[in-house]
């Protein structure tokens, strides 16, 4: 699975973001944030190793609907003034056997539409988070839960620091993490079939610039450790148990 959309810039959007609330939705405005950045990141979900890859980026929303390849396709529902749920449609990347050497005989993963929803509650200066997504084929449902602190240093800086772990079910994670009998028969992994449970936690540290009011800079970095069920693949100890990312990304905004 390849993971250009796995750094936490669901996180720096929500910072970058952060005067966009609910009641400008009901303005029905159009809004579009568009940029590019670069970062160092693993290629896929179990991968330590680490290439330098060119994020192209684009958000679109019109009043509360949105449409943006790190969120989906859906809406933000405001259920009160500090909670906002979010139903959507998204995409989950594919793996390829190819990706990587430690794939060999693991066959590939088709790529998935899902569904789900993001729910964000608002306490001052924390953030909590809670986002649970379906595949529509068979590829499982994962939740993500996090906790993160916005901070404004000045007019210009801003930080962001965060917290998530994720917690999948058992066919996710024996899609994803686990190892069959034809998989075993070809390659030299022993049969492995995970149960439900936790599987990573991960850091996350942003960092913006604003250099005018539709101009921002960020600085990015993540720590993501396997835990539970996908710690005990043999996929994750054929690499390692850890994984680091880090990058930048200028971003522009429009709003009409």
């Amino acid at each position: 699975m390849k993971a250009i959309f796995i750094l936490p810039l669901i996180l720096i959007l929500a910072f970058g973001e952060e005067n966009a609330t609910a009641h400008d939705a009901d303005k029905w405005r159009f809004r579009a944030s568009y940029g590019v950045g670069v970062a160092s990141m693993p290629y896929f979900e179990t991968s330590t190793s680490t290439r330098v890859r060119v994020l192209p980026f684009i958000d679109l929303s019109y009043g509360a609907f949105f449409l943006s390849p790190i969120k989906g396709l859906g809406v933000n529902l405001s259920l009160a003034e500090n909670l906002t749920v979010s139903p959507a449609i998204a995409y989950r990347a594919a793996r390829q056997e190819r990706d990587d050497d430690s794939l060999e005989g693991t066959g590939d993963i088709d790529a998935d539409a899902t569904y789900g929803a993001t729910i964000v509650y608002k306490i001052m200066p924390v953030m909590l988070s809670a986002k649970i997504f379906s595949g529509m084929s068979d590829g499982g449902t994962i939740a993500d839960f996090g906790i993160s602190v916005p901070v404004r240093i000045t007019d210009e800086f801003g930080l962001l620091a965060g917290v998530v772990t994720q917690y999948a079910d058992r066919r996710y994670n024996r899609t994803y993490y686990g190892i069959n009998a034809q998989q075993s028969a070809n390659s030299d992994y022993e049969i492995y079939q995970p149960s439900a449970g936790l599987t990573n936690v991960s850091a996350n540290l942003a960092l913006s610039y604003r250099f005018r009011s539709n101009t921002s800079a960020m600085l990015f970095t993540r720590y993501k450790r396997f835990i539970g069920e996908a710690a005990d693949s043999p996929l994750v100890k054929a690499n390692d148990d850890h994984q680091y990312s880090f990058g930048a990304m200028i971003i522009w905004s429009y709003t009409r």
